[in-house]
């Protein structure tokens, strides 16, 4: 038994640019464990403005503490043996999440259950609808790239707005009147106040969108009531998890929860987040953080389980590779992902990820 971590950088095929920053390549640690001739994998991927934690910190990390998560891992019930290790050493949310897919896996496999029954009971979907990302940035551009995943099978796009609203506006009209039974959903990302996010809504009700994610730059429950108030457009949250302790509150305006598993971390807190929204009758949608292939698998299987299934998920996010840890994995056909297929656990190629890797760190 032992426990081997790799380090990569996979490039982008061309420059990712977002409202702050732009991406060339995306960085990360694939934690492996060896257990009688079979390899689990998991994912820490911290991505850079969205996480204050980097990448030589999870490095500090591993370097810290990986002979000790050796012997959490030995345990006879390693999830619980990490439940209480994170809040001892305040573990960041990414490598918590490397973490429990790991301890997950091998007490699944300890049990001689599939990880999806020993994680859901079985309880899951089989098939997964994923929403493809386009641009808004160039019209033709824009109506090119949803054409062509039209005629892939996608059934769901998400934009980024909140940069130049009329702009913006023109070109979503434009994909409406190709379109017309496309979902349309919107992601703001806070860029908005109160009276801009009113007023920008409005104009934008006779396009039928499906909801608008975090619409507002100070996302508090009297404004959020407020904006549900005033806009017939589904709202959504996903950053104000994250970073608000007040969220529970939101719950009664929104009407869609946004989840990713790498900010979030840990698994019982994305169960706790399900209960959560279960309760007040809300929808999880399910989001990479441009993770590679191995945390976009993990993150599938948890939207098998939790996800909502009237809802695409964000899962389309490899074809943004020139090279990924596993080519066309998790496998979408026709806007879908199908757990049949065989999601996890992955088998991994350690001689492709030892070539891949950037740097090592192993268990003595």
């Amino acid at each position: 038994m032992k426990l081997m971590c790799y380090s990569y950088r996979l490039p982008f095929k061309e420059p990712l640019k977002t409202s702050a920053r732009t991406y060339n390549n995306r960085e990360g640690w694939i934690l492996c464990w060896e257990e009688l001739g079979e390899y689990y994998v998991g994912e820490a991927a911290p991505l850079p403005g969205f996480i204050q934690t980097n990448m030589q910190d999870i490095g500090n990390y591993i370097q810290e503490h990986i002979n000790l998560w050796v012997q959490l891992l030995k345990k006879e019930m390693p999830v619980e043996q990490f439940q209480q290790h994170y809040k001892a050493a305040n573990i960041p949310p990414a490598l918590q999440f490397a973490l429990d897919s790991l301890a997950y896996q091998v007490e699944a496999q300890r049990t001689n259950a599939l990880l999806e029954y020993f994680l859901f009971n079985n309880d899951i979907t089989n098939s997964i609808a994923v929403n493809g990302l386009v641009s808004l940035m160039n019209k033709e551009h824009t109506l090119t790239a949803v054409r062509r995943l039209v005629d892939e099978g996608f059934q769901t796009i998400k934009c980024k707005v909140g940069k130049h609203f009329q702009r913006e506006k023109a070109i979503l009209s434009k994909i409406r009147a190709a379109f017309p039974n496309l979902l349309i959903r919107l992601d703001a990302n806070q860029s908005w106040d109160i009276s801009e996010a009113i007023d920008y809504l409005a104009e934008l009700e006779p396009l039928n969108i499906e909801y608008c994610e975090e619409p507002l730059s100070t996302p508090t429950p009297s404004a959020f009531s407020t904006l549900n108030n005033k806009t017939s457009i589904p709202l959504a949250l996903d950053e104000s998890i994250n970073s608000s302790d007040h969220w529970p509150a939101l719950l009664p305006f929104v009407s869609v929860l946004v989840i990713k598993p790498m900010v979030i971390g840990n698994f019982r807190t994305l169960f706790n987040i399900s209960q959560q929204s279960e309760k007040a009758n809300r929808s999880l949608v399910f989001t990479s953080s441009l993770d590679s292939s191995i945390g976009r698998s993990m993150t599938a299987l948890l939207a098998s389980g939790l996800g909502a299934g009237g809802y695409a998920h964000g899962l389309n996010t490899g074809n943004l590779f020139s090279q990924d840890i596993h080519p066309n994995r998790p496998l979408i056909q026709q806007g879908h992902i199908q757990l049949d297929t065989g999601i996890l656990p992955l088998k991994t190629d350690i001689k492709r990820l030892q070539t891949i890797s950037t740097s090592t760190i192993k268990s003595s």
